[in-house]
């Protein structure tokens, strides 16, 4: 931890950060720096860490309050472009501020202002980020308890990535079905992140579920906001706007790049039914329950025709019986199942079957 490395390597670390970012530095400083580093793995990590203090400087000159710094009349303009040379810290923020007109005098403001945010990172050390990265197998769910306490619950052949710490919690959805039992931290908002979608609850019970095409969440507890992060290809000047809220037992559906379902109400027993070993649907398409059920089963179901997407279906199934559900299929819709080796199942409609 940052607190254990003493403050004298600690201003070293940070000179050789400043040194090494400055337009002069050689490569005699390089040498000079690693064996430096090499001294001691104490050099190394604190090294490290005010690396990342210095990169997040970028983000910090883009704040009002930084901009503000340089908001005045002058004869000196920076491109808005980001340069392509090797920038110090004071030209890294002027970059990321854009077309400002900076006086030269306001220069020993600029300093000023960099030293100052400089000693407010040594004396005060950045927060440690938490990382978290799962995947589950096949027929697999396992509970997860992040940093911040809160409760995942990652279904079968499904992936997470977390990043969390005293300022940020942030999880990315990759791949499958997630159930979410939020903590309440004050002024620290929780997000998801689903392929171009996005979710920010403060503390409350949710389940995300993602295929190929769309994108479910299911709210149990509480209030989610759920936005498109990315504009449509319809409309591209609507993505501030198409955002919705969704409360105790509402549910929405996104197809991934496009636009919002209808708000649904569901039973909050049905959003989590498959923490309990069943899959339960009720007017969906085709392809969303052949999704679901291949993360529960060792083969493989197929739909062998396009026009079937789309096709609703109305069942529950455990999913332990995952091999049933084609011959529950064809009970209920016009499909016959073609088996095709000892454990793949492609679903035809009867009248293609019937044709050929």
């Amino acid at each position: 931890m940052t607190d254990e490395i003493p403050i004298e390597i600690r201003k070293l670390a940070w000179d050789w950060v400043v040194r090494m970012q400055s337009q002069t530095s050689t490569e005699e400083d390089t040498q000079e720096l690693t064996n430096w580093l090499n001294e001691n793995p104490v050099h190394m990590r604190a090294y490290t860490e005010y690396q990342e203090v210095a990169w997040s400087l970028d983000d910090l000159a883009a704040l009002p309050e930084s901009a503000a710094i340089f908001d005045c009349d002058s004869e000196t303009t920076v491109p808005k472009t980001r340069p392509t040379k090797r920038l110090g810290l004071k030209e890294k923020i002027v970059a990321r501020l854009g077309w400002l007109s900076i006086p030269q005098a306001g220069w020993a403001l600029a300093s000023f202002t960099v030293v100052a945010i400089m000693a407010i990172f040594i004396l005060e050390p950045a927060p440690t980020v938490h990382r978290l990265d799962y995947q589950t197998q096949v027929g697999e769910i396992r509970s997860l308890t992040l940093a911040d306490g809160s409760q995942v619950t990652v279904g079968a052949d499904s992936h997470i990535e977390s990043e969390i710490s005293e300022a940020d919690r942030y999880v990315r959805l990759l791949q499958g079905e997630a159930f979410f039992e939020i903590v309440k931290a004050a002024g620290v908002p929780f997000w998801v992140e689903i392929d171009d979608t996005v979710v920010q609850v403060v503390g409350t019970t949710f389940s995300i579920n993602r295929s190929s095409q769309r994108i479910k969440v299911s709210v149990l507890e509480g209030v989610v906001r759920v936005a498109a992060a990315a504009p449509t290809v319809n409309d591209p000047s609507a993505s501030e706007a198409r955002h919705i809220e969704l409360r105790e037992g509402q549910q929405v559906l996104r197809t991934v790049g496009g636009e919002f379902g209808e708000i649904i109400a569901l039973p909050t027993a049905e959003m989590e039914s498959w923490r309990t070993g069943w899959l339960s649907y009720k007017s969906e398409p085709l392809i969303d329950v052949i999704s679901d059920a291949n993360r529960y089963f060792e083969g493989e179901i197929v739909i062998g025709e396009n026009s079937l997407d789309k096709v609703l279906v109305t069942l529950s199934i455990s999913t332990s019986d995952i091999s049933m559900l084609p011959a529950m299929l064809t009970a209920s819709l016009p499909l016959e199942v073609v088996k095709e080796g000892e454990n793949r199942f492609v679903l035809m409609s009867k009248s293609s079957k019937q044709s050929n």
